[in-house]
């Protein structure tokens, strides 16, 4: 159970519920090694929500508290291993936390390089922000500035 519970949190790592989650898993467990995977995972919880919360108002996120590691780290785990794109099904949690935070005004879905102008030379998402009649181009990926917006 506990295997399955560290798996959802690392790939679900927006949602309150990861953080309640984490604090019973301190709370009950004795060892080091899980209070400081803990704390590592909440903070990647905390780091994508800041990604929503800052998506959703159409802005970059400001992560100048957290350390490059954690910010690396953070998107790492989100991208497929060897791979060059963000697994879907975290994605679609960032597009609904989006959607949920702006109160469905901000609409983000995936594109494609072509429809930038700059492109990644490795793993990266490119991602339309939609409010009304606006639209901002996001590039996101596993750096230490995860997420630039493009024209």
């Amino acid at each position: 159970m506990l295997k399955r519970i560290l798996v959802l949190v690392a790939v679900f790592g927006m949602t309150q519920g990861v953080h309640a989650a984490w604090k019973d898993i301190e709370k009950f467990q004795d060892g080091m090694k899980i209070r400081s995977r803990a704390v590592l995972l909440n903070t990647r919880a905390e780091i994508y929500e800041r990604t929503a919360i800052a998506l959703s108002k159409m802005e970059v996120p400001d992560f100048s508290d957290f350390s490059e590691n954690d910010i690396q780290d953070a998107f790492w785990v989100v991208f497929i291993p060897g791979g060059s794109s963000a697994d879907k099904i975290w994605l679609k949690e960032l597009q609904d936390r989006v959607a949920e935070l702006s109160g469905g005004t901000v609409r983000m879905h995936r594109s494609s390089a072509k429809h930038f102008q700059q492109s990644v030379r490795g793993a990266a998402e490119y991602l339309i922000l939609k409010k009304g009649k606006t639209k901002m181009k996001v590039v996101l990926g596993p750096y230490s500035t995860p997420i630039t917006f493009s024209k």
